[in-house]
């Protein structure tokens, strides 16, 4: 049988793996939602495009031939959009990528979709506050390093397209145009300012959630240690009271054993051997009990008395179980108590809407009653004379 300590540690670990895969479900969710916040956004600027299209036609505001206008404005930008909705989409679905790398691909995608509107765009600059969009919503995610590299890929592609790349050939620089250099110098720092806010922002929400996590665990840790009983690291009485509640909540036709048991002249032994041996005898005893794992719960319920509770097993096999337990009470060897040998009585009885847990609690216990009086036997309540 685990120790309590190792009892204690799997079960923070089963938790916080729990909790883990919460979060990812989580994410996952807001990583689907992302995802279509891209894709209508990028439907949304196609649109526009379209529409402006019309009006630079019906106006006839175009400064190049129409081929070229629609190749430019349109046709490059839609397709490198696609092209970057479906990487995003299969990169998204590829369940060989990490749940971080998904993140990251989705997170990146929006970015670039941006980069392609503003760089065919960039005639006004505030066009490149679009960039604040991909960096706020990765905050959903309290991933600081996630937001703080989606706002410098964001900074790096502003600048990219500022600098080096002069789709719109008509368009005034930073150097011709005092009032473009103050726009791209605005612009500049409010998506530096965002990106510092928004990943100290995720920090600090970081820091709150595995603060809530551990306090959590704290919780779950001390309500499960009420429930373990301190000497055997089985489950205590409460527990037990707690199972019999449940049971008679239930409306179902579930099967339930009770099995009381407890040490035969148990204080014969405290008296002999002293209370230290006795607790040995206690431990080895729960440990042969808590053996039988699949649908059955052993409970210390005081002093050298336990109780087993089986469901969906059936009487007879229950009766067997006992008999298979005295068996390995036989194996138990107190160490320098060599010649000490210890031996259970077991009383059996069945649950029914019908006699009720508290009536099933009397009725085993006077199984176990009779079983005492000639030790070292499994007796079951219905048979009982």
């Amino acid at each position: 049988m685990r120790t309590r300590e190792e009892s204690q540690d799997q079960f923070a670990t089963t938790r916080i793996i729990e909790l883990k895969k919460e979060y990812e479900r989580i994410n996952a969710e807001w990583l689907g939602f992302h995802y279509q916040i891209a894709f209508y956004f990028s439907l949304a600027a196609c649109f526009i495009e379209i529409a402006v299209s019309v009006i630079v036609l019906q106006q006839q505001l175009l400064t190049t031939s129409v081929p070229i206008y629609f190749l430019k404005y349109l046709f490059i930008p839609t397709i490198s959009n696609i092209a970057l909705l479906i990487t995003g989409y299969i990169l998204m679905k590829n369940q060989q990528l990490s749940h971080m790398q998904r993140l990251y691909s989705v997170s990146m995608m929006f970015v670039l979709i941006c980069f392609v509107i503003t760089t065919i765009h960039n005639i006004s600059s505030p066009v490149y506050a679009l960039y604040i969009l991909p960096i706020v919503i990765t905050g959903i995610y309290a991933v600081p390093h996630l937001t703080m590299q989606t706002g410098i890929l964001s900074i790096s592609l502003f600048l990219c397209a500022e600098f080096l790349i002069a789709w719109n050939p008509y368009q005034n620089t930073v150097f011709e145009s005092p009032l473009r250099l103050l726009g791209i110098v605005l612009i500049f720092a409010l998506l530096v300012m965002f990106t510092l806010i928004c990943t100290t922002g995720m920090y600090y929400l970081q820091k709150k959630n595995i603060a809530s996590i551990n306090l959590e665990l704290e919780r779950e840790e001390l309500e499960q240690k009420l429930h373990i009983d301190e000497l055997t690291g089985i489950a205590n009485r409460l527990a037990f009271n707690t199972a019999l509640s449940q049971i008679s909540e239930q409306t179902s036709s579930t099967r339930y054993v009770l099995v009381m048991t407890d040490i035969d002249r148990f204080k014969k032994i405290n008296d002999d051997y002293g209370h230290y041996i006795g607790d040995q005898c206690l431990t080895a005893f729960a440990t042969i009990l808590n053996q039988f794992t699949t649908n059955q719960i052993a409970y210390r319920f005081g002093g050298d008395e336990f109780c087993l509770l089986f469901q969906d097993v059936t009487l007879t096999e229950v009766y067997e179980i006992c008999l298979n337990l005295q068996k390995d009470m036989q194996t138990i060897i107190i160490p320098g108590h060599e010649e000490l040998r210890i031996t259970a009585s077991f009383g059996l009885a069945e649950y029914s809407n019908e006699r009720g847990t508290a009536e099933l609690f009397l009725q085993a216990d006077n199984a176990l009653y009779h079983a005492k009086k000639e030790r070292n036997k499994v007796v079951i309540v219905d048979e009982i004379a």
